[in-house]
């Protein structure tokens, strides 16, 4: 923001809140139009953790434990996920509010 109003600066007061009133619109109105075209309730980068958690996760084996419960065998760790609480030992998906890879894998 500072180097785009760096030329602008010598303008009367009046002019230089006009120029930065019409940026500031003119950036709310492409992010406006861009947000318009997403389909997804999530944003990229959520999709983009999602998916790397969900590759993950394809190499975990998955054994029940009750009806929420699941034991989750990683590579060197061992994980419970409670569904019902939203919660696995690993922390992950208490911290993030996102399931993690363990969760992926039960679901």
């Amino acid at each position: 923001m500072n180097s785009i109003l760096k030329e602008p600066r010598d303008l009367p007061i009046a002019s230089f809140l006009e120029l930065v009133r019409a940026l500031l619109q003119s950036w709310f109105w492409e992010l406006r139009e861009e947000r318009i075209k997403v389909t997804s309730t999530l944003t990229k980068w959520v999709e983009l953790v999602l998916q790397k958690k969900q590759e993950r996760a394809l190499t975990m084996k998955v054994n029940p434990i009750d009806c929420y419960q699941f034991h989750v065998k990683d590579l060197d760790k061992d994980e419970v996920v409670n569904l019902h609480t939203q919660e696995c030992t690993c922390k992950e998906f208490q911290a993030e509010q996102l399931p993690c890879a363990h969760a992926i894998a039960v679901a």
